[in-house]
């Protein structure tokens, strides 16, 4: 489906969305957790489950637990609740099916010590009483949580070097990563925000620094790689993002998608690389007069949300109604949404949503 179509069971009520390859997970403003889409991830019992509406993970609701964080991979979530729990469920690699264990191997990405499969929320227990956390992430099979003193534990398979340890053997407990705490020790520095994609992710520091890690096969990491080579450049261990044309510059805000990075600046100026285009973070040249309230990247494209409640995209992000020539942008359609006002967009992968207040 490529028009956007509203999603039925919400009332004005979405606080966050996670988009992944399979599966979305919604939270609500009441931190109840509601889940759509297919796999084993999907947290309503054990098995393959297929899901086209919105379904409430009961677990939580059940237990009087409240969410405030969700994260997606490609085969299993990672939620952590009010009360500082992290959680997981989806697929662990640990099955007879032989399809998770000759493509998946062993993965790990539940934390539980072993490749079990889990079709409700479990409780991580090693992360317990280790927070207050204040988000967590994931990729494809790799899981993180960060806590609100800029400890970084992370699990699950280290593929292209995902987990930023400096291997690339896989976790299948929560470890606290070596290098931010050494970084944290030494030079009084910590992570403030974590985002992950598919098999890289991206930092922002507690000194504005971005740093990235993982695998870099469309110079979507920013590290200045070759992006002509048909491998996959890998970087096991975290490095500061090439940031030549905005050096000096505040960074407000980062998105991911599995080939794209896209970068805000205080300055209201837009950055990006990938795409097999640029190894290291350039200047979107448009209107200087663009006032951009977010910012999203999705496979092969990105899009700009405005303050006058415009969407406005590259290479086909959202429907548009025509290009503007001036801002080098197509121009969203905003009756497709209802003429309401948007909050947030997004969709890492090939799934797209905006969260709509009418």
């Amino acid at each position: 489906m490529f028009l956007p179509k509203k999603v039925d069971g919400f009332d004005n009520n979405v606080k966050k969305v996670a988009a992944g390859p399979n599966h979305t997970a919604v939270i609500t403003t009441d931190g109840d957790l509601y889940t759509f889409g297919a796999g084993r991830a999907l947290g309503h019992g054990d098995g393959y489950h297929v899901t086209y509406l919105p379904k409430r993970v009961d677990y939580f609701k059940n237990s009087s637990l409240k969410v405030k964080d969700v994260a997606v991979g490609a085969n299993h979530t990672i939620a952590v609740t009010e009360n500082d729990e992290v959680w997981a469920w989806g697929a662990g690699a640990g099955d007879s099916n032989i399809f998770y264990k000759i493509f998946l191997g062993s993965v790990g990405a539940l934390g539980q010590s072993n490749n079990s499969n889990r079709g409700v929320p479990t409780l991580i227990p090693t992360l317990k009483g280790k927070g207050p956390f204040k988000q967590v992430s994931a990729g494809y099979q790799s899981s993180f949580a960060l806590t609100e003193k800029g400890d970084l534990y992370h699990w699950g398979k280290s593929k292209y070097g995902a987990l930023g340890d400096g291997n690339f053997e896989d976790v299948t407990t929560p470890v606290l990563n070596s290098h931010f705490a050494e970084l944290k020790s030494h030079e009084h520095v910590h992570i403030v925000k974590l985002r992950s994609c598919a098999y890289y992710n991206v930092a922002q520091l507690s000194n504005g620094k971005l740093i990235s890690w993982g695998a870099d096969y469309y110079g979507q990491t920013g590290l200045g790689r070759d992006i002509n080579t048909e491998f996959v450049e890998e970087a096991a261990v975290p490095n500061e993002i090439v940031d030549t044309e905005y050096h000096g510059k505040k960074v407000v805000d980062f998105q991911l998608s599995e080939d794209c990075l896209m970068i805000l600046t205080e300055d209201n100026q837009i950055y990006y690389c990938g795409m097999r285009k640029y190894g290291t973070p350039h200047r979107f040249e448009t209107d200087n007069k663009l006032k951009v309230k977010k910012i999203a990247a999705g496979m092969n494209s990105f899009a700009i949300l405005t303050d006058k409640n415009e969407i406005l995209s590259q290479f086909g992000f959202a429907p548009s109604s025509r290009f503007d020539k001036e801002r080098k942008l197509e121009v969203g359609d905003t009756h497709t949404f209802g003429n309401g006002e948007i909050v947030d967009f997004g969709g890492s992968y090939k799934t797209r949503y905006a969260i709509v207040r009418n």
